[in-house]
């Protein structure tokens, strides 16, 4: 009889920086599909939902029923239900102290849950490096300051949060992507319904980003949002940090003042020789808006929408 045949599925795609750490947490005895997810929560989340596992390793909830059964046999990790949810939904927290030492983590903040929120911004910043794999993410504190002090900036210049007591602790709940002409910034949405904490995440980061640009860096800002109302809300703020919806630049400040001064010209057809009045007025109707807006503070921006996070699935 012939063998039915059975489709591949696909595996989980490697992220670059995981590679050496996967080999760390394999050399505890773990597979090296295992691992390399552990590394991952570890460095980044310190929980993880089952939805989160099926979806990164294409498999069923069987599978991801049986590695919590492994977790939870080498006394590494504990499941817990969701908060303020009815429904049987659950994450995984991960906290066993080989892991993290393996790692060079041992003390990380992620091995304690802390509150509701903090326990929504981690989902959040798991789920939106699931979705950029490719990116050189800098898993750790002390690599993120490292990325930035060989590129020769200092500390006055760095967001000040970064540089407190717990700082290497703090900012692995906020990953940065660095290359070698881009620098991503994550910002998980607290679910406060505004953004005020965005604002105010910002403003620790504008020298930093301002001087990154006049390096030639493209400066990105990624926010991970469970919910539609926050993915416009920070799509409407973030587009309005960028060049294009923000205020004018030197070239449009100076282009809008040539349109004002051929008016009052003493030939009004000057600017028809090489505009024409009808072009200008459109232009002109064009920039007025953003003339009293703030410069650009980012080149780019990206709202990752996690849809295995949303409302209907977290309950919280």
């Amino acid at each position: 009889m012939a063998k039915r045949f059975q489709p591949r599925i696909p595996g989980p795609l490697p992220m670059p920086h995981l590679e050496r750490r996967t080999a760390a947490v394999q050399a505890l005895g773990w597979s090296a599909a295992d691992a390399h997810w552990l590394a991952l929560v570890c460095l980044h989340s310190g929980v993880f939902t089952r939805l989160q596992y099926r979806d990164w390793h294409h498999r069923d909830k069987y599978a991801a029923h049986r590695f919590m059964q492994r977790l939870s046999a080498a006394g590494v990790a504990r499941d817990h239900p969701l908060p303020e949810r009815r429904t049987p939904q659950r994450f995984c927290h991960v906290f066993g102290r080989s892991l993290y030492r393996a790692l060079g983590i041992e003390h990380a903040r992620q091995r304690r849950l802390g509150s509701t929120a903090l326990l929504r911004r981690r989902l959040l910043t798991l789920d939106c490096l699931l979705a950029h794999p490719d990116a050189n993410w800098l898993a750790t504190g002390a690599e993120k300051l490292r990325f930035f002090f060989e590129r020769g900036y200092d500390e006055e210049e760095l967001p000040q949060r970064l540089l407190g007591e717990r700082a290497f602790d703090h900012v692995t709940l906020s990953p940065i992507a660095g290359g070698e002409d881009r620098v991503g910034f994550v910002f998980p949405d607290p679910g406060q319904g505004t953004n005020r904490a965005l604002r105010h995440w910002a403003s620790d980061h504008l020298f930093l980003w301002e001087a990154l640009r006049l390096e030639g860096f493209e400066v990105e800002v990624i926010a991970a949002v469970r919910d539609d109302a926050a993915r416009v809300l920070y799509e409407e703020t973030l587009f309005r940090w960028t060049p294009d919806g923000a205020g004018l630049n030197e070239d449009e400040r100076s282009f809008l003042q040539a349109i004002r001064a051929a008016r009052r010209h003493p030939d009004p057809d000057e600017i028809g020789k090489w505009l024409g009045w009808e072009e200008a007025r459109e232009i002109e109707t064009r920039l007025r808006p953003r003339l009293h807006r703030p410069p650009a503070r980012i080149d780019r921006y990206t709202v990752h929408f996690a849809e295995r996070l949303d409302d209907s699935d977290l309950g919280f």
